[in-house]
C-alpha cells in the first residue's frame, strides 16, 4: 500500500539520513557502515566528513584507480586515526 509508504518515509521524503548516523553511538551499533572510496570522496574534506557521519572501513577498489590514488587515501585514512582515538577507520583493499 503506498500510503503505508509515504507514512513511513514521512513529509520530508527521503532526506539526508547521516543525522541519523550521528545519533547512533559506536559503541551500541552492531553493525559497521562501510565506505567505497573514489574519486569524488577521496578528498581529506569527504573522508572526515564520512568519518563524523559514522563510517568505520574505507573500502578502496583495487581494480580502479592507480597505486598513487590508493596510496593518497590510505595516507588521509592514517592521518584521521591518527588524530583521533573515538572512531577508528578500518581500511579494506577489495582486490576482485
Amino acid at each position: 500500500d503506498i500510503g503505508k509508504f509515504d507514512r513511513l518515509i514521512g513529509s520530508e521524503g527521503l532526506a539526508d539520513t547521516s543525522a541519523g548516523l550521528c545519533s547512533i553511538q559506536n559503541a551500541t551499533r552492531k553493525t559497521k557502515i562501510v565506505c567505497t572510496i573514489g574519486p569524488s570522496t577521496n578528498t581529506r574534506e569527504m573522508i572526515w566528513k564520512m568519518a563524523e557521519a559514522g563510517m568505520n572501513v574505507a573500502r578502496l577498489n583495487m581494480s580502479h584507480g592507480d597505486h598513487a590514488s590508493h596510496q593518497k587515501v590510505i595516507d588521509l585514512v592514517k592521518e584521521y586515526n591518527s588524530q583521533t582515538k573515538d572512531n577508528v577507520i578500518a581500511i579494506m583493499l577489495d582486490t576482485k
